[in-house]
């Protein structure tokens, strides 16, 4: 049976798998005139197969720094919400904790005002479709009402949290009877829907409420509650802490023990200075 002739673009068959490689880079080269894909790693290692693989240098990685465009889009994936596209619970809580630093710092208040969608979890029973964009249009509003210098972030399911710099309690649940009567004015059409929706505020500020940003959050927390169990569609103001003692116990520490001072000398019954110094001359 005569052989075949050679045919270059044919790939040999029964050859180890270098040269196979080696035949397909070939046939590549011969076709196109250059490498489909060059793996620069590999062609290092086959010009010294006994070089170790180093890692890029700090001064590689500071030569080439990430663009404008990738450190924006790592922000927004790290400090935004990607339902609401407000600022995640991580970053206002962040922002809390700034605005109570620069408010302690200056002596000025700051409140700090929770706001829930009320009947978020029946209209999610009855249209859940239509939830997300509900309360994606909710966020809407209440982003674009609210003051310059105000920061708000979502905190929970139907939850927001409004930081208002410069504002006392009082300031606070003006602002937030404001917001309740422009979201119950709106009217939500999207996915067939042409209802209205209310919300419901609590309302705690620094330094009436609480001393630090924790305790002003948990006030806040228990000012939505409240707002919440009595119906909703209202603003309630935190209750000011109580002034009497919880504990019962004494956890004062004790008391510093007296200076024990040294005993006088002994006097004798006969004499009017001490026996110390009685002196006995021997004849």
């Amino acid at each position: 049976m005569p052989e075949k002739p050679f045919d270059p673009k044919t790939p040999r068959v029964g050859i180890s798998g270098r040269e196979s490689v080696f035949d397909k880079r070939l046939n590549e080269l011969r076709t196109t005139g250059q490498f489909a894909k060059p793996n620069r790693k590999a062609l290092q290692y086959v010009k010294n197969p006994n070089a170790e693989f180093e890692t890029p240098s700090m001064d590689s990685r500071l030569s080439h720094p990430p663009s404008d465009e990738d450190i924006t889009e790592i922000e927004r994936l790290a400090f935004f919400d990607p339902k609401s596209q407000l600022l995640n619970m991580r970053a206002i809580l962040g922002k809390l904790a700034v605005e109570w630093r620069r408010s302690r710092r200056y002596k000025h208040p700051f409140s700090a005002i929770i706001v829930e969608l009320d009947n978020m979890e029946k209209l999610e029973h009855l249209a859940p479709l239509a939830a997300d964009t509900v309360f994606q249009t909710f966020c809407k509003i209440v982003s674009k009402n609210i003051r310059e210098v105000d920061v708000v972030g979502r905190i929970g399911d139907s939850r927001l949290l409004l930081i208002c710099p410069e504002t006392s309690s009082g300031e606070g649940a003006i602002e937030a009877e404001r917001l309740k009567h422009v979201v119950a004015a709106a009217r939500f059409t999207q996915v067939g829907l042409n209802v209205g929706v209310t919300c419901s505020f609590g309302v705690a500020s620094y330094p009436e409420h609480a001393d630090s940003p924790e305790d002003l959050f948990c006030s806040s927390l228990d000012a939505i509650e409240d707002a919440v169990s009595a119906g909703g569609n209202r603003v309630t103001v935190a209750e000011f802490p109580s002034t009497e003692a919880v504990a019962t116990e004494d956890f004062s520490p004790d008391p510093t023990p007296q200076q024990v001072l040294p005993k006088k000398p002994e006097m004798a019954p006969d004499l009017a200075f001490p026996v110390a110094d009685v002196s006995v001359v021997v004849p």
